[in-house]
């Protein structure tokens, strides 16, 4: 009978990302980028509310949020962090970035009331130079830039040549 009623009061809540040990996330220094996490509420039958904290790597990531509501059914709902690495890092540098998400307990709720936790971590490397995006806009400005010196450059050595005539 104990096991039907705590079953009744379990809820279970989970987090999915784009980054993981194997897969971590590279940037270069200085670089700020935003990355999503995906909260998912899948089991029982209620909406629940995550309180979000990072335990780790407050110095160069933040959360939008602190805290999120979850409809039940939900499988995708965004919780974005806005992630900068230091100017001064350096190639190979790691930061590790752990969030952390508690159920809260709403009020006036029932006297024992189980929640959950649920952390996720990931790593940020530094790894690469800072890139200067080659667009197509570029390419073009830099041919005509080209063809412009070019057809200035015929100009002036045509009127040195009438010149000396």
């Amino acid at each position: 009978m104990l096991g039907i009623i705590l079953v009744s009061f379990a809820s279970a809540f989970g987090i999915t990302s784009f980054y993981w040990d194997e897969k971590q996330l590279e940037m270069y220094a200085g670089e700020t980028r935003n990355v999503e996490l995906l909260l998912q509420n899948m089991v029982g039958d209620k909406d629940i509310t995550l309180k979000a904290i990072i335990t780790k790597g407050q110095k160069i990531a933040k959360l939008d949020n602190e805290i999120y509501t979850v409809p039940f059914g939900e499988k995708e709902m965004p919780v974005d962090i806005e992630i900068t690495a230091p100017k001064n890092a350096k190639i190979g540098d790691n930061y590790e970035i752990r969030v952390s998400f508690t159920e809260q307990v709403s009020q006036g709720a029932e006297m024992l009331q189980m929640t959950g936790s649920v952390e996720k971590s990931f790593f940020v490397t530094v790894s690469r130079e800072r890139e200067i995006p080659m667009t197509f806009g570029w390419i073009i400005g830099g041919i005509a830039f080209i063809v412009i010196a070019g057809l200035v450059i015929l100009l002036i050595k045509e009127k040195k040549t009438k010149r000396s005539k």
